[in-house]
This record gives C-alpha cells, structure tokens and sequence, in this order.
C-alpha cells in the first residue's frame, strides 16, 4: 500500500517500503555456460508417468525421511529397458532402505541406475518437466516438458 523507493547506485540497488529495505549488490564476474553442460547426445530417455502432483508427493516423502535422521541422501533411480516403472531408492544407514516404483510413460536405453538429491530432483521436476533425458550417470540430466519451452539441468550424485 506504501510507495516503493528505488535507489540505484554504482555496484548495488536499494529497495524500501516503508521499514522494509531490500539491498543488492552486484557480484562481479562470468555467469558459468550452462548451455555448454547440456549433452549433446542422451541415449537415455524417459517420461515420468502419472500426475506430476503424485510425483511430487513421492518425492517429497523421501525428502523428508532423509531430513528426519540429519542428512540428505541420494535418491537413486533405477531404470531397466523394457519395464513399465522406475524404481527409486532411498538408503538410510540406521533405518535400511526405502523403495518405491513410479510409472513411466515411456524409456528409451539400456538398464541405468543415476542418483539425485531429492529436493533439487522435486525442484527440476517442477520448473523443467517430466522428461528426463540423460547422457550417463555422471553427466546432467535434462528435465523438460513435452513443449520443450524451458529446461532443468540437474547433476547427478556419485554413487559409491
């Protein structure tokens, strides 16, 4: 309801409303090529089957159970060329491990086991998409939607 004070500078913005001040600065540097991350060639494709909102419930599951012992753990997808599902993990070192099976619309590639962080693979499913294409295992996925209008790149997490 209050008027917004804007007051740029040399290296930062001000903004104000009322008791409420906002600063940024401006960080000095390259921002890194993302488009040079994207693979060039992904034998590995896959449609995310179901509603996104199921999905993401699943996910977010999973998420919570690694935060209740203390860490973030991997969630790992296990894909296997000709099944109807994607298995996805969740190894807990005091409680054992978790799984569950998401259906898949379609997988095009060999058998594939690729782990993520849970939030960030929530988080690209949402913004990116529900087709996961990925190159191997320790190169980024790609996560975009049937439009292709944005996309996610999402780094895997090195299974030991």
């Amino acid at each position: 309801t209050e008027a917004v004070t804007i007051d740029v500078a040399e290296g930062h913005v001000r903004l104000s409303e009322g008791s409420v001040t906002l600063t940024m600065r401006v960080i000095e540097g390259a921002f890194p090529n993302y488009r040079q991350l994207r693979p060039a060639s992904t034998p590995h494709q896959a449609v995310l089957g179901g509603r996104r909102s199921s999905l993401e419930r699943t996910l977010r599951t999973l998420e919570r159970l690694a935060s209740k012992l203390g860490s973030s753990p991997p969630v790992s997808l296990d894909f296997s060329a000709g099944k109807s599902g994607v298995a996805v993990g969740l190894k807990l070192t005091d409680t054992g491990e978790h799984r569950c099976v998401l259906s898949l619309d379609d997988y095009v590639g060999d058998s594939l086991q690729i782990a993520f962080n849970p939030t960030f693979l929530r988080e690209a499913i949402a913004f990116g998409g529900m087709e996961l294409a990925i190159a191997d295992p320790l190169k980024p996925a790609v996560l975009t939607d049937s439009k292709e209008a944005r996309y996610a790149l999402l780094m895997p997490v090195r299974l030991s």
